[in-house]
């Protein structure tokens, strides 16, 4: 796998912000409605509900959570193996770091 890869660099791309990795901590018990996060989201960063949900549609995009509707309800949870791609990459870094240094043609 290349850092170049889509899911690679749409998960990297939406964990650049505070505010959406706080969100997908929030997550980690389980799904959340669209207002419960906004409004968390709202106090712990003094953001606006529109920004909030701008960061959720992010993480909505990057495939790392994933949204379901229930009436008039959005809810948020994480998605399973949404950070698989991501994980082997940095897994793919650690390992490289056990490795005898190369030397230069």
């Amino acid at each position: 796998m290349d850092l170049g890869t889509r899911d690679v660099d749409a998960a990297l791309a939406a964990l650049a912000h505070p505010v959406r990795r706080s969100i997908l901590e929030w997550l980690v018990p389980g799904p959340a409605a669209a207002g419960d996060l906004a409004a968390s989201a709202c106090a712990a960063f003094g953001i606006s509900r529109t920004r909030a949900s701008q960061h959720l549609g992010v993480l909505a995009r990057s495939g790392l959570v994933m949204v379901s509707v229930d009436g008039p309800w959005r809810w948020y949870a994480l998605s399973d193996g949404s950070a698989d791609d991501l994980d082997a990459w940095l897994r793919r870094l650690r390992l490289s770091t056990c490795r005898a240094p190369r030397r230069s043609i």
